[in-house]
């Protein structure tokens, strides 16, 4: 069984460099600007996409309500909420393997990962090449594994991110290394 109607996809990032940039006068920035504004003008009247260049908390719920993917191409990313977030709602992450992002989604082709633990799909360069590979891995799971993408989509939906869930694993890791420490004292 395959998707006949194509995924919907969110991309991430755009309106937050933006930002970034504000107030900055140097040419390059300007232009950089302005390039970004150009797209969102270009794209105002296609079918399928839209560049927003703005913050708005509620269409952000509805971006991420609606997506069956959400793509996170950071640079960097220290925390990474974004991805949490897009799972909660549904959507599967494809992420570049930094920071945040390499601890809270995991690929679903990598065999060394626990199959448990698998929730989208990773790229580590952060190139066009590394994107691409990884969006179109994600567009023939969608298309030709029905099934699976929608087991992948129930457990994106239902993980943990909690520090409920975080303080149990450091809890229960403490006490491992407690209990070996204790072993190879009592064996000296």
């Amino acid at each position: 069984m395959s998707h006949s109607a194509p995924p919907h996809i969110a991309v991430t990032h755009a309106s937050h460099f933006l930002h970034l940039l504000d107030g900055k006068d140097d040419v390059e920035s300007q232009i950089l600007k302005r390039e970004f504004e150009d797209i969102a003008n270009l794209l105002k009247t296609h079918e399928h996409v839209r560049l927003i260049l703005k913050y708005d908390e509620s269409l952000s719920h509805l971006i991420y309500a609606a997506a069956d993917m959400f793509i996170i191409p950071s640079i960097f990313e220290p925390c990474g909420l974004t991805q949490m977030i897009a799972m909660r709602y549904g959507a599967v992450p494809i992420a570049r393997k930094t920071g945040g992002l390499n601890d809270s989604v995991f690929d679903v082709d990598d065999s060394t990962i626990p199959t448990q633990f698998r929730n989208g799909f990773t790229f580590l360069n952060p190139d066009e090449q590394g994107l691409n590979g990884a969006l179109d891995r994600a567009l023939k799971y969608y298309k030709n594994n029905s099934q699976s993408w929608q087991q992948l989509v129930q457990k994106v939906m239902t993980i943990d991110f909690s520090w409920d869930s975080s303080a149990l694993q450091y809890e229960e890791l403490y006490e491992k290394s407690v209990a070996r420490a204790r072993a190879a004292s009592s064996r000296a």
